[in-house]
């Protein structure tokens, strides 16, 4: 797994795709000082989502 610091950028990225491919759009907020990451919309309800990144190490989680 990518240790990068941008590896919470490639994870908001990966979430976003996932979200667009199930029919939501999807918005990125200007700025860092949100308490989330990206925005999702559909059917006219928006949900502000915050996207924790994980990575694995001699098996552990």
């Amino acid at each position: 797994m990518d240790t990068s610091p941008r590896q919470g950028e490639q994870s908001e990225v990966a979430v976003a795709s996932e979200l667009m491919m199930k029919g939501y759009g999807v918005s990125f907020p200007f700025g860092h000082e949100h308490q989330y990451d990206l925005i999702a919309d559909r059917d006219g309800e928006l949900y502000r989502i915050q996207v924790k990144t994980a990575k694995q190490e001699e098996g552990n989680r």
